[in-house]
């Protein structure tokens, strides 16, 4: 990814419109991947716990974080402050990454032997769609508006 060779500052902005007379149910999450063969990467969050979608136990963040040789996400389930920062150690620079209070989750993901990481603000969590405990709705002719900032130091 070229724009995190030297210092980088972006906003990505998104709205959605709900044009219809009834409640529109959403459920986006912004994401972003970041190139580095490193999957153990220490992040500051103020969450405290993290459920770990490979055996599906809920864990402490404080535990860390290691995305090496998992098949399935893991996902920060009580971060208060809407940040999260972390290191990529091949280019040496720090990824801070703020979003909307919308966003409940952040999702962390890679690929086995794949050179990346995601880190993914989510507004609910994995099939929301169909669990239906967490939909955002917008309402008929309102707009809801948010952000992801993602800066390299």
């Amino acid at each position: 990814m070229q724009i995190l060779i030297r210092p980088y500052s972006g906003r990505s902005s998104t709205e959605y419109k709900n044009q219809s007379d009834k409640e529109m149910p959403i459920y986006p999450g912004f994401h972003p991947y970041f190139r580095t063969a490193q999957k153990n990467i220490a992040n500051e969050t103020d969450a405290k716990t993290y459920l770990d979608y490979n055996d599906m136990k809920v864990k402490l963040v404080s535990q860390g974080l290691d995305l090496t040789d998992k098949k399935e996400s893991l996902v920060l389930l009580d971060a208060r402050n809407k940040e999260i920062s972390f290191e990529l150690p091949e280019i040496k620079k720090k990824i801070h990454m703020t979003y909307g209070e919308e966003f409940k989750y952040v999702y962390l993901w890679t690929e086995k032997d794949q050179e990346f990481i995601c880190v993914e603000p989510w507004m609910a969590m994995t099939n929301e769609l169909i669990r239906k405990k967490e939909l955002v709705f917008v309402k008929p002719n309102e707009t809801l508006k948010t952000e992801l900032t993602i800066s390299a130091e």
